[in-house]
Parts: structure tokens; C-alpha cells; sequence
């Protein structure tokens, strides 16, 4: 599957411009990729996601790897530029208390750098409208919880949910993490399995309903 990160400065600050998805499958070259393109002591990134299409629990636990590099006295990290689907994914698991989440390149360049960018210091292009495909992000979800973008794997949103509370509140004991994981793991199987049977009587339903819709139209006639 396509992901890409390429680096760049605008504004003397350091941009991780992420393309494609990061999924399962490249989950971990993801978050190597942004732990070598980070030169040390860098005191700031913008992590720009105008031409991300999907992340999944392994993006989110990358982008928590880097976010650990930017806790320090002087240092910042930001993002902009996510897509309606994501940004919601960002904000339902509360990431966005990890990462802030701007309106555009201009307010994270800003925001990270502590000095005022006036439109265009970053080129003259925002994240957003440098995206031929922004227009997906206003097509509307079925769902306001999108089960395959938040729950690619249950393995991986387990300890995507164990690191964020490390993060905020230092490490667990090793028996407590892995009691965590196993019992969120199991609590989330029972949710999707749940799920699934719902959707199983959803379908029936409809079948119902195609039958009974069917035999109204015939008696009609």
C-alpha cells in the first residue's frame, strides 16, 4: 500500500509531508520513517496530512512515537490539513490533545514556531488547497465512526490506547500493561462481535423488507 514521507522547511520549520495510507502493513516503516527524518535536537515539526488519505491504530501509534521527541522545554509538534474522515478519528480518540490539530500550514507554522507567519510563508499554498482530492473530506460519513479506519486491528488500537496513557502519565508496571492489553483486547472483541451480529440482523431485516416492498409493488399491479 502507498505511503510516502517526504521533508521539507517552511519557515525554518522542519515538515513531514505524509502521503497515501498508513495502515497494518506499513505501520512500522512509518514510524521509522519519521524517526530518521527527525535530525536531533530538531526543536519543531509540522506534521502536514493534506495528502494523507487513511490511518489506521499503527499511523497513530507512529505519530506518538514522534510526538515523544517534542515534550521538552522550547520544542513543539502540530498537524493540519487532515481530511473530514480523519480529523474525526483524530478527535474521537483524542489525539488531537496529544498533537494540536490546525486550520492550515500557516497556523501550525505559527503555533509551533511562536512567531507570527502571514499567509504564504509557506509557499503560498495551505495544506489543505495543495490537495487535489480535498473534496473528499466533504463527503459525508454513513457513520460518524468509521469501523475500518478506527478499527483496522484491535491488536494495534490496544496499544495505540496503552502508549497514549503512558504518554500523558508515564510508564505502567510491565503485569499492569499487559493485564490492559489483554482485557481491552478482549473488550474489543466483544464489541466488534457485537457489531456484527447487529449487522447480521440489519441484513436480515432488509431482506424482510425487500420481500414484503416487493410483494406490495406486485400486488398493485
Amino acid at each position: 500500500m502507498y505511503m510516502e514521507v517526504s521533508w521539507n522547511r517552511r519557515a525554518g520549520v522542519l515538515v513531514a509531508a505524509v502521503s497515501g495510507r498508513v495502515d497494518n502493513a506499513n505501520g512500522e516503516a512509518f514510524q521509522a520513517a519519521l524517526k530518521d527524518g527527525i535530525p536531533e535536537g530538531e526543536p519543531a515539526l509540522v506534521l502536514d496530512c493534506a495528502r494523507l488519505s487513511y490511518i489506521g491504530s499503527a499511523g497513530l501509534r507512529g505519530l506518538l512515537a514522534a510526538a515523544r521527541r517534542f515534550q521538552g522545554p522550547g520544542q513543539a509538534i502540530g498537524m493540519c490539513g487532515l481530511k473530514g474522515p480523519i480529523r474525526s478519528v483524530v478527535a474521537l480518540s483524542g489525539f488531537d490533545k496529544i498533537i494540536p490539530v490546525h486550520g492550515s500550514m500557516t497556523e501550525a507554522l505559527t503555533a509551533v514556531s511562536g512567531e507570527e507567519h502571514a499567509d504564504g510563508a509557506d509557499g503560498g499554498k495551505e495544506a489543505a488547497g495543495d490537495d487535489p482530492d480535498a473534496s473528499e473530506a466533504s463527503i459525508p460519513l454513513r457513520n460518524p465512526v468509521d469501523l475500518d479506519v478506527v478499527g483496522d486491528n484491535i491488536a494495534q488500537m490496544a496499544a495505540f490506547t496503552v502508549e497514549k496513557h503512558e504518554f500523558a502519565a508515564g510508564d505502567l508496571p510491565a503485569d499492569v500493561r499487559e493485564r490492559a492489553l489483554s482485557e481491552i483486547e478482549d473488550a474489543l472483541w466483544k464489541l466488534f462481535e457485537l457489531r456484527a451480529q447487529r449487522r447480521q440482523q440489519v441484513i436480515a431485516e432488509a431482506l424482510r423488507t425487500a420481500v414484503e416492498t416487493l410483494d406490495e409493488v406486485v400486488g398493485r399491479a
